[in-house]
């Protein structure tokens, strides 16, 4: 198996997943440096743990404002349905 979860068929080359593709259209050489097996330096784990740990937050904000959002589209369309309902 290899670190994306592809198995190396017998006898022919390694199958590429959708993740490395993804991979590779982001950053061709770290594509090739994560398939030929060479590890990550501490600098760009730490890089990495803190765009993964940005996103995560940018997600509970995005989530978070999206509830707001709809609770207000929500009130509006009760207040339109009310006035409508009174002056009908």
């Amino acid at each position: 198996m290899t670190e994306y979860g592809s198995e190396k068929p017998t006898g022919s080359k390694r199958i590429v997943s959708a993740s490395e593709l993804a991979e590779y259209e982001f950053c061709n050489v770290s594509w090739y440096f994560t398939r030929n097996g060479y590890e990550r330096s501490q600098r760009s784990i730490q890089r990495l743990n803190a765009g993964t740990e940005m996103h995560r937050a940018y997600d509970q904000r995005y989530s978070s404002e999206k509830k707001r959002s709809m609770s207000l589209v929500v009130a509006i369309i009760v207040v339109v349905l009310l006035m409508l309902i009174i002056f009908l």
